[in-house]
């Protein structure tokens, strides 16, 4: 039932209080409310409707910039909000108020940008206030990187999603994808059959399966060679075009690969994995790409260089073998080693340190027939 006093409403909803209890929001004060995760992840409509009734409680918009804000005491209520907003397109920023001087609360400003199909309020007093956005406005929510810092290291996998698009939502709702250009490249080589995946054993899927970029875009079948052994006759039955091989498994199976598989093309997924050029992986994988029928060789990964520039020497050494010399000379410094050439690299007194850079003019010529770089703005443009 809804009672109406001059300028106040009065809703009483059946059942409410009930639901307060079950989603544990009966009783809360101002500094201990929050937002139930099922509401969060409700359609977007009752989503929109969420979002416009906490605006109108306790939303603002400036007369002068058109700037929204959100305002509350609780901590755990404002991150809600602003998964809330990003959950609908728009941006929320969470900017802490310390009002101790004050002898008040700590206050929670939330800055909202919201696109301009999404009105910030549904009450006329403050609505009327806003002026919508148009396509392309400065203040229409947009993200830009700021920084690049360390967070940790891990063990990292390309994936693929049945989107049109191959679109997914990740951390913050930010929308990511994976090229699938090297496909593109081996469907314009049929004649070079078959080619051999090397990765992380978590990039199968990637690869192989029906579902895989490779089967469900080009058609290509590629089988995954499993264990220290396998039925030599059953991989030349199953006709495949490719094969994949993780990293852990390609020393055991280095000589299988070269006497009956003969992989005329070589892909290293995720190749800074190797780049360490004293592993033994990394040395059955160099093996592999210097047998004489490799007509091309790729290396796949978006962070080539891990820890310094000396990092990218074991992986140009496995996409062009032979054309960049040695590592380093252990008889003495020499214009033909990799790391006393680009990496400024000296003997210590406890061996070579290899930490800055040097004739980095030469090598970026060098790189232009080695590597391709793409950006987001050119992958954008396949989307």
């Amino acid at each position: 039932s809804i009672k109406q006093y001059k300028n106040v409403i009065q809703a009483n909803v059946l059942g409410g209080a009930e639901l307060l209890w079950y989603y544990g929001l009966e009783g809360t004060k101002s500094r201990e409310k929050f937002i139930p995760a099922a509401y969060l992840i409700a359609p977007i409509k009752e989503r929109i409707a969420l979002f416009h009734g906490l605006m109108d409680a306790d939303g603002s918009v400036s007369k002068s910039n058109n700037r929204i804000t959100y305002h509350t005491l609780s901590r755990e209520l404002a991150y809600d909000f602003r998964v809330l907003v990003e959950g609908l397109g728009g941006i929320a920023v969470v900017h802490e108020h310390d009002r101790w001087r004050e002898d008040k609360p700590v206050e929670y400003v939330i800055c909202v940008r919201m696109p301009s199909d999404i009105p910030p309020f549904r009450i006329a007093r403050k609505l009327s206030k806003y002026k919508v956005l148009k396509s392309g406005a400065k203040t229409a929510p947009r993200r830009t990187v700021q920084s690049v810092e360390y967070s940790r290291s891990t063990e990292c996998v390309c994936i693929s999603v049945a989107a049109e698009y191959n679109l997914y939502v990740t951390e913050r709702f930010i929308l990511t994808h994976n090229s699938i250009q090297v496909c593109h490249v081996l469907d314009g080589l049929k004649q070079f059959r078959p080619f051999l995946i090397v990765s992380i054993q978590e990039a199968h899927r990637v690869w192989t399966g029906p579902d895989s970029d490779a089967a469900k875009y080009y058609g290509l079948k590629v089988e995954q060679l499993r264990g220290r052994t396998n039925d030599i006759e059953a991989l030349f039955e199953s006709k495949a075009d490719g094969y994949f091989i993780n990293f852990q498994i390609l020393g055991d199976w280095i000589d299988v690969i070269s006497m009956w598989v003969q992989p005329k093309i070589v892909i290293i997924d995720e190749i800074h994995e190797v780049r360490n050029v004293r592993t033994k992986t990394h040395k059955a994988c160099l093996r592999l790409c210097r047998q004489k029928q490799v007509y091309k060789r790729f290396g796949l990964t978006a962070t080539p260089i891990v820890n310094n520039l000396a990092d990218i020497y074991g992986q140009l050494n496995l996409v062009q073998p032979r054309h960049w010399g040695t590592f380093v000379d252990f008889a003495g410094q020499s214009i033909t080693s990799f790391g006393t050439r680009y990496c400024n690299g000296y003997m210590g007194e406890y061996g070579w340190i290899l930490e800055g850079e040097s004739n980095v003019d030469e090598l970026r010529k060098r790189l232009e027939s080695a590597t391709t770089r793409r950006t987001q703005q050119q992958v954008n443009q396949h989307l």
